[in-house]
């Protein structure tokens, strides 16, 4: 409800098969299904689109999906069997995710999600905390150290309780039914927005002489659809480099085939690389720094098709707010090249490159959204 404000949710019952023949025969728009239920069931949905639900733009309950054994406490041969199955990395991370659950003293009822994962070397953690199931939730994501988990799951939980509300401005052309605007205020934060770029389309001659599609913003998808009909493209593949640019072509009616994870663009690009075959075009600004096509290595046929132009506007006003968050490396150039960080000013960043910017320009302390998207930005305010 807080991705779409405009849903309205009703009760399905039944079994798999049954709600599958409910979706064509009554009048629902979508359901929701675990995706392991329909695969080991084998259920055909080859007439539906379906768009899966990940981690961590939705935060699933704690220990959503593990499996576990129980046995009698003084059965000490069992007990030796199952700690052969054991995944103590697996084991680690549901103990953490419990944990967190106990300290917010939750059960079943609360509108709670916690998910944790190992990517590389560190532990990733998010949490998602409401007062009510139609309440917009808090959410955090934090990278914890090999402390205990009782530490870490106290440290997490107290901070997101004892989080308090401050002013806020976010250097993007928004508007106030924006997700990332209706959750700093539904928490009491003051919010401001306005965009440091200007914005120009420039015309494009699109021939349809692609396999995919790769865009890597909004303003790409944007500029590009503005001038080409969607129906007109459903042969082609689509790429999105993150969920927030993804969510601009889902809001157009389109599939996508791929949908980069993080803020590491070099894994995206290889990532890409692994399931991308044909002509690979980048609609895209003409400034752009074209970080994936310039990292794909096994596909060469990829063309740049220039959809709009932007530049730094060239007054920009001081701002006062307690916290900044800056969503490209051009307006974070546009702002600190006429002003300074201001005392117990607080600065938020879309992305890696928009901190490497930033740190350029003389900003020390960052944090750093963990993919470029709204929802990855709220992450780092709480």
């Amino acid at each position: 409800m807080a991705y779409r404000p405009d849903f309205v949710l009703q009760d399905l019952r039944g079994n798999v098969p049954t709600r599958v023949k409910k979706l064509t025969e009554e009048n629902y728009d979508a359901i929701v299904l675990a995706s392991a239920g329909l695969e080991r069931l084998n259920v055909d949905l080859s007439a539906f689109e379906k768009v899966a639900l990940t981690a961590p733009m939705i935060i699933p309950a704690p220990a959503q999906g593990v499996l576990a054994f129980q046995i009698r406490e003084d059965d000490s041969e069992l007990k030796k069997i199952c700690e052969l199955l054991n995944d103590e990395a697996s084991n680690r991370i549901t103990s953490l995710e419990r944990q967190i659950l106990h300290d917010f003293e939750g059960g079943c009822q609360m509108p709670l999600g916690v998910y944790a994962e190992k990517i590389e070397n560190d532990v990733h953690v998010w949490i998602s905390q409401a007062a009510a199931w139609n309440a917009f939730p808090k959410r955090t994501h934090h990278v914890v150290s090999d402390e205990s988990i009782t530490a870490v799951s106290e440290k997490l939980v107290n901070q997101l309780k004892n989080t308090q509300p401050s002013s806020v401005f976010i250097s993007s052309d928004l508007n106030d039914n924006d997700y990332l605007v209706r959750g700093l205020r539904a928490h009491g934060y003051t919010v401001s927005y306005e965009s440091f770029i200007e914005f120009k389309q420039v015309d494009v001659d699109f021939t349809y002489d692609a396999d995919w599609l790769f865009f890597s913003s909004k303003n790409g998808v944007k500029y590009f659809f503005n001038q080409v009909d969607t129906s007109t493209i459903k042969e082609i593949k689509i790429a999105a480099i993150n969920q927030g640019t993804a969510q601009s072509v889902y809001e157009l009616g389109l599939q996508v085939d791929f949908i980069g994870q993080g803020s590491d663009l070099n894994k995206i690009a290889e990532d890409f690389d692994a399931v991308a075959v044909g002509k690979i075009i980048f609609p895209q600004a003409k400034k752009s720094m074209q970080s994936i096509q310039k990292n794909l290595m096994r596909n060469t046929d990829v063309e740049s098709l220039i959809v709009y132009e932007n530049s730094p506007k060239e007054t920009v006003l001081k701002r006062d707010e307690a916290l900044l968050i800056f969503t490209s490396p051009m307006s974070a150039e546009a702002y600190f090249s006429q002003h300074t960080q201001q005392p117990n000013q607080a600065i938020i960043s879309i992305g890696n490159t928009t901190t490497k910017k930033l740190k350029a320009l003389g900003v020390s302390e960052v944090r750093t959204a963990y993919e470029p998207s709204n929802w990855s930005i709220l992450d780092k305010v709480f």
